[in-house]
């Protein structure tokens, strides 16, 4: 009708992330109010209005969502077209510019690819378009942010000509991620959001050289207890679940399977952004002489789908395990040594001793001495009262012999009781895997060093002329000591003990 203009309202927007409503308003000269408060996606109003200044109302119900407003005045004879996000096409295979598993979802440590397409909800054609991706999630990287679109007819849509690419860091939790959408065509911009669901994936590392550690850096294969540990991490954002350490030892720091397998270790789960020890104890196994590096392999069973599989090595850098293949000498123990005295005069009666020694190694150890001590207490110092020692000619790897030494001690040795110890390879001789386990100790039984000062006899006056009116006495012992060797084998100690008798003389007088 004349002086009537039509207005039309049209506010686009999604239900699901909050109600809007709109009203359409003057005050003067007469009061005029329309509105649309329906519960579906976008809020329309068509009607007619006399000239006048009139008000247009947005609100909402206070769900604390942020909306950004954007608004084009158009002619109502004319078109209006709205561009606005429509779907996305995922690509997460391990080609082109997207590096995952192929499975269509995004998660943690991928780099995808992202299709969007947009979808013309006005009227009129857009031409010219073009949408740049957005997001303030600090996890997330984009490496490719602006597409091209084909012109887009109103009430169709439009697939981006050019893939977004955006790398998820490793370390990501599951959830949504709100990305901006900016789209610009010849006919106008508008802005819109994309979601994208990411799921967390583990993601197992080594936490470095300095959390790990083995000993002894000295081993011998097949003898020696070794020992290895490590530090292992879960970047990822959700706990690993059970996986296996393989230990191994290697000629360089590029630790394989192809390696000496040492033995592994089972983690049962490793929390999201948390660590956990992990150590392996066993006899080193049998491998040839050398230096060698030690390292392991994280999940080497692959049972845990991670988001980076490229990360599961560790090595110990700053040390280096030594593999050598020496004799070992060892006494074998109180069981089986023994000495034949109890108790002993020194100079007059001869100690026999004997020991078993092992070669606990895995060379043959070629010539080497014993040497045997009294000592007033369980432990080898200088001050020991020295023996004697034998040579022994070699102990074969694996082997044992029994060793005997036979002797007189020193008058100069004080009378009391005494240890026997012997130190094995005394001179040195052997280059040994251990050095410091050569002592030995009859540990059950202690020897009797007797007084060797002997009283001096008294002369006797046995003249006939002085036999009469004397008295006997015993002044004192003369000591006669001797072997008698029974079939020529069999030792047995004689003592005499001589009674000396002294005279006295008694002369009567009348």
């Amino acid at each position: 009708d004349s002086g009537e203009e039509r207005l039309i309202v049209n506010v686009l927007f999604k239900h699901i992330e909050g109600n809007i409503d709109i009203v359409v308003f003057r005050t003067t000269p007469t009061p005029f109010v329309i509105e649309n408060n329906s519960i579906t996606d976008n809020e329309y109003i068509n009607c007619i209005v006399s000239p006048g200044i009139y008000y247009l109302g947005i609100k909402g119900d206070n769900n604390a969502t942020i909306y950004n407003l954007w608004w084009n005045d158009e002619d109502p004879n004319g078109p209006t077209p709205v561009l606005e996000y429509s779907s996305h096409i995922l690509d997460d295979d391990s080609t082109g510019l997207s590096f995952g598993d192929g499975d269509n979802t995004v998660e943690a440590g991928e780099i995808i690819e992202l299709s969007i397409i947009l979808e013309n909800t006005g009227t009129g054609p857009t031409t010219g378009v073009n949408a740049v991706l957005s997001t303030s999630d600090p996890l997330i990287t984009i490496l490719d942010n602006s597409a091209n679109y084909p012109d887009i007819d109103e009430h169709l849509t439009g697939q981006s000509v050019d893939n977004y690419s955006l790398f998820i860091d490793s370390s990501h939790s599951s959830g949504n991620v709100f990305f901006t959408l900016e789209i610009n065509s010849n006919e106008g911009s508008w802005v819109d959001d994309v979601n994208i669901n990411i799921n967390a994936r583990p993601d197992l590392i080594d936490r470095g050289t300095v959390y790990s550690e083995f000993n002894p850096t000295v081993v011998m294969p097949g003898k020696t207890t070794f020992n290895v540990s490590c530090e292992i991490s879960n970047l990822g954002g959700i706990a690993s679940g059970s996986f296996n350490i393989s230990y191994y030892v290697s000629l360089d720091y590029l630790i394989t399977k192809d390696d000496h397998f040492l033995g592994n270790k089972t983690i049962s789960s490793v929390d999201a952004h948390a660590f956990v020890e992990a150590s392996w104890s066993g006899i080193f196994p049998d491998l040839i002489e050398g230096i060698y590096n030690i390292g392991w392999i994280i999940d080497s069973g692959d049972e845990i789908e991670e988001a980076n599989e490229s990360n599961n090595i560790g090595v110990k850098i700053d040390s280096q395990l030594n593999v050598v293949k020496k004799p070992e000498l060892l006494d074998g123990g109180d069981n089986y040594s023994d000495f034949n005295n109890t108790a002993i005069i020194p100079e007059f009666e001869y100690l026999k001793i004997w020991c078993f020694i092992n070669n606990t190694g895995i060379l043959s150890s070629g010539p080497f001495n014993i040497s045997f001590y009294l000592s007033i207490d369980t432990t080898f110092s200088i001050s020991d009262y020295f023996l004697g020692k034998i040579t022994i000619l070699n102990i074969d790897v694996k082997d044992y012999i029994n060793c005997t030494w036979i002797g007189n001690i020193s008058s100069e040795i004080p009378k009391g009781y005494y240890y026997i110890i012997w130190i094995i390879d005394c001179d040195g001789d052997v280059d040994e895997h251990l050095e410091n386990n050569n002592f030995g100790i009859k540990i059950s039984k202690q020897l009797f060093v007797l007084n060797s000062v002997i009283p001096p006899a008294e002369e006797d006056d046995d003249s006939d002329d002085n036999k009469d009116n004397e008295k006997s006495t015993i002044t004192g012992y003369d000591f006669y000591f001797f072997s008698l060797a029974i079939f020529g084998t069999i030792f047995i100690n004689v003592m005499l003990f001589i009674k000396k008798r002294r005279r006295t003389r008694t002369i009567l007088r009348i």
